[in-house]
């Protein structure tokens, strides 16, 4: 079986990475920020010189949005060294690295294409833009930007509705920000299938790919589809109310619309695309099982 070496292996797409791996004919060396810090160039080449991966999937990444504003510089260091020293380590190995629907500022009117203007709208988005370049420079590296990203690990939207809203009973979430949310494990997927594809002679399809879930909606929309999960399994209700991003204002800047076209991923490697609502009901039902 081949040798992939997970970076960010803790995260929610790292985890599914990781559990996933199997299936996809992969022994899993999976490392959290205690075993590589990526933004150590040394360190970096180091183990990758030691572990001798197939293939190289990075996870990590800085994703505090808000507090990226007021420390860009560590977040350039994860989100931009650190691709760039994965990609000079990975010489003749493929690289996935993950990116973001934050390098587009969210006044477009159509799902954004690979290869639409970027111009991000804060420092979260400016690192990972960066970070891209790094890895395409890279002969087999890939780019994969996703969004809205959630699952029962970690910290994340989805999570933080249940708990949140259980605890008051009743929220207000803005609904004039749009996108697609996307769970970690069909992203997992998407790039496990990706990687196995170029290991096995495809190579020629290294470069940048978009992948959500099918389907679009609010932080609203996508915060009552949770709350209707809540109710069937538990029978608790959240009152739920909609109101602009003005009213909720925060220190990073958001997209307002952020809907990612993904034709160019399901034509090279034929991955599916579930429908936003798909795993909802059953991330809801893992978080309450967690949470027990």
């Amino acid at each position: 079986m081949d040798r992939l070496l997970i970076t960010g292996a803790h995260g929610q797409v790292g985890t599914y990475l990781t559990r996933l791996a199997d299936a996809h004919g992969f022994v899993a060396i999976p490392l959290g920020s205690k075993d590589l810090d990526i933004s150590d160039r040394e360190a970096v080449a180091r183990v990758i010189g030691a572990e001798k991966p197939d293939a190289v999937v990075n996870a990590a990444a800085y994703t505090a949005v808000d507090k990226a504003e007021g420390d860009e510089a560590r977040t350039h260091a994860v989100n931009a060294d650190g691709p760039a020293n994965l990609a000079a380590a990975c010489a003749g190995v493929p690289l996935l690295h993950f990116s973001t629907d934050y390098v587009f500022d969210g006044t477009g009117e159509r799902p954004y294409r690979e290869g639409d203007p970027t111009r991000p709208l804060g420092a979260y988005g400016r690192t990972k833009l960066a970070g891209e370049a790094a890895v395409r420079s890279a002969p087999l590296g890939t780019v994969m930007r996703t969004a809205w990203v959630y699952s029962d690990v970690g910290s994340n939207f989805l999570k933080t509705m249940i708990r949140v809203g259980r605890q008051r009973g009743a929220l207000s979430v803005v609904s004039d920000q749009h996108g697609t949310p996307t769970h970690a494990g069909d992203i997992a997927e998407a790039a496990l299938r990706i990687v196995r594809q170029q290991l096995e002679g495809r190579e020629a399809t290294a470069g940048l790919y978009h992948y959500t879930a099918s389907g679009q909606t609010s932080w609203h929309g996508f915060a009552a589809a949770i709350f209707e999960a809540l109710a069937a399994q538990t029978g608790e209700r959240v009152a739920l109310t909609a109101i602009p991003s003005s009213d909720y204002p925060t220190p990073a800047a958001r997209p307002a619309y952020s809907v990612l076209d993904c034709a160019l991923i399901e034509e090279t490697f034929g991955v599916t695309r579930p429908d936003w609502h798909v795993p909802v009901a059953g991330t809801v039902e893992a978080v309450l099982k967690d949470d027990q």
